[in-house]
């Protein structure tokens, strides 16, 4: 997975992504789900806020 630079950037829509970020993403939210099933904690994301969002969801804000 190469490193791609999202600092400081909110996920509002996906036009507002490359596909190389989008995929990004979803390899870190695997590999994150990954550590977290193994029982491995990750500081990276301490003091973030971070919300599920849903395919559907983005979906349907995106065509709106």
């Amino acid at each position: 997975m190469s490193k791609v630079d999202l600092k400081g950037r909110d996920f509002l829509k996906l036009l507002d992504y490359t596909p190389e970020e989008i995929l990004y993403l979803v390899d870190l939210a695997a590999e994150y789900k990954e550590m977290k099933k193994k029982g491995k904690l990750h500081d990276s994301l301490h003091g973030k806020n971070v919300a599920p969002v849903s395919y559907t969801h983005l979906r349907a804000h995106e065509t709106g």
